[in-house]
């Protein structure tokens, strides 16, 4: 796990390697290295929804198999089952760690290839530009 805001009662386990302090330059070699990526939305971003994190989208990007907390939205991010796994209790998060290495691969190249296509801020700015597009020629409102 990495970042220096773990919330409490995380379990620490011999198998699971933490960096609280971890140089943001260094993330995307640790994701990319994992053979599966926990990712958890605070609790802001969980009620809010619609509110992925930056971490979901860097995890995607290295290629990482991802489980993930549900929250509102994720599914118009990734498809569940096929590009990230959701996990509701601890025993969905223990099933994710025993598929098989070549299933997590495959997960974690269809997520990298969806936030690739979708996901990207070359793909944001293309969305901005549609969208300031619209609106300049009399769009809806």
């Amino acid at each position: 796990m990495v970042g220096a805001d773990l919330p409490d009662g995380v379990p620490r386990a011999s198998n699971i390697l933490t960096f609280p302090d971890l140089d943001p330059a260094r993330h995307a070699d640790v994701l990319a290295s994992a053979s599966l990526a926990l990712t958890l939305a605070r609790d802001d971003e969980r009620r809010i929804g619609w509110c992925p994190s930056p971490r979901l989208f860097l995890a995607a990007a290295c290629g990482a198999a991802i489980v993930a907390d549900q929250w509102e939205g994720l599914d118009s991010f990734f498809e569940p089952g096929r590009e990230i796994l959701v996990a509701a209790q601890t025993d969905d998060v223990t099933t994710a760690m025993m598929l098989p290495r070549n299933h997590l691969t495959d997960l974690g190249r269809r997520a990298r290839k969806r936030v690739l296509a979708e996901h990207s801020a070359e793909r944001r700015v293309q969305e901005l530009r549609s969208i300031l597009d619209l609106k300049g020629s009399g769009g809806d409102d």
